[in-house]
């Protein structure tokens, strides 16, 4: 079914975007919940805060209003994670 590969794509994407945080040093902690992640980077007023609060909006948005992503979204989450794994390797925790 449609929506289950989409909802599966999306879930790969915030997944690309945790993973970029790991290699960047946020704390595992962080790591547990997505809104933990986000909190973390705009704690530390982090580049890429920003970015990936976007990423995390439309992850929770499909996975819990259940509204379908449509095509607009699908690219601007994709851009969004663009961004913010460019910001986590470029300014790491480290």
């Amino acid at each position: 079914d449609r929506g289950s590969r989409q909802r599966g794509f999306i879930c790969r994407l915030f997944f690309r975007l945790r993973e970029a945080g790991r290699k960047a040093g946020v704390p595992t902690e962080a790591l547990h919940s997505p809104l933990a992640f986000t909190r973390h980077l705009e704690l530390a007023r982090h580049p890429g805060a920003v970015s990936s609060r976007k990423v995390v909006e439309w992850y929770l948005r499909d996975r819990y209003s259940g509204e379908r992503l449509e095509e607009p979204g699908l690219r601007a989450m994709g851009g969004a994670l663009k961004e913010a794994t460019r910001a986590l390797r470029r300014k790491p925790f480290r």
